[in-house]
């Protein structure tokens, strides 16, 4: 009687093979850049606006501090930072919504910590 590899695929369902080898060369192992491009792979056009919105603004506030500049120098710096920061926020824009998801539910902990502690 032959030896069958089985696996169990993330829908549930099962796939068999004849081989370890076939079934390690059907399931590569993934790298952490892996994963990460996996995640941040699609262009997320919401986050570019909000990006580039932020980009807008943050940009402004940097670019008012030079006024002996020329307004047309000025104005291009405000539009070509926007529309990197537009560019790097849709592409990596879900890792930074991950991040930013995790960094609200630590400070609720915290503060939840913080009021437990000095009610006892």
């Amino acid at each position: 009687m032959a030896i069958r590899y089985s696996q169990r695929q993330l829908d549930g369902s099962i796939e068999y093979y004849d081989s370890r080898e076939e079934m390690e060369a059907a399931n590569p192992t993934s790298t952490w850049g892996e994963i990460l491009l996996m995640i941040a792979g699609d262009f997320n056009p919401l986050l570019a606006f909000w990006g580039f919105i932020v980009g807008v603004i943050a940009s402004v506030m940097f670019f008012s501090q030079f006024e002996l500049w020329e307004t047309w120098v000025r104005f291009s710096g405000v539009i070509i930072t926007s529309i990197i920061v537009s560019y790097i926020s849709g592409r990596i824009g879900n890792i930074i919504f991950i991040f930013g998801i995790i960094s609200i539910i630590a400070t609720v902990i915290f503060f939840a910590g913080k009021l437990v502690w000095n009610n006892l």
